[in-house]
């Protein structure tokens, strides 16, 4: 018997009892639990890897807000945050905050191109308004439909004749 029972280790067979053994232990909801602790914590990873400084995108808003008389000191309106999460807000002035040279350079080229868009904004509003005056003055023309043929009436001498019920 010591003979068989090498052999068939040596063979990866299962012994009867060994099968009994690993049937009692085996459970497909153990092995369902087990993916599903794993999911979990992989979901756990990454939520954990969104709340890293390092490795999420941090959003960063910048709002200048008009200023009375056009003068040089505006407010603005900074928020920092991520996503899904509540922004650190701050209000400052323009002269209390220096920005990066790529910034101030996009600003300067935006206040340039202002009299330009403004235009565009001009006449995109006029070819809207002619749109709609164009739709409100062209009429909708019905399709006309030749007169419909009227029903035979039923003769009231033919022994066939059902008379029909009316509910309203």
């Amino acid at each position: 018997m010591k003979a068989e029972a090498e052999i068939s280790l040596d063979n990866d067979v299962i012994l009867p009892q060994e099968q009994a053994q690993a049937s009692k232990n085996y459970s497909p909801d153990n092995d369902e639990k087990q993916q599903s602790y794993s999911l979990y914590e992989e979901d756990d990873a990454i939520l954990l890897d969104s709340y890293n400084f390092h490795k999420t995108r941090v959003i960063i808003h910048l709002e200048f807000l008009p200023s009375p008389q056009n003068e040089p000191n505006r407010t603005v309106n900074i928020g920092v945050g991520i996503k899904n999460e509540p922004p650190i807000f701050a209000t400052t002035t323009l002269s209390e905050i220096s920005l990066p040279p790529v910034i101030q350079k996009m600003l300067e080229q935006l206040e340039s191109q202002m009299p330009e868009r403004a235009t565009t904004a001009l006449q995109r509003k006029k070819l809207q308004q002619l749109e709609v005056q164009k739709q409100l003055t062209t009429k909708t023309s019905t399709c006309k439909l030749p007169p419909a043929k009227p029903l035979p009436k039923p003769e009231s001498n033919s022994p066939n004749t059902q008379q029909q019920l009316t509910l309203f």
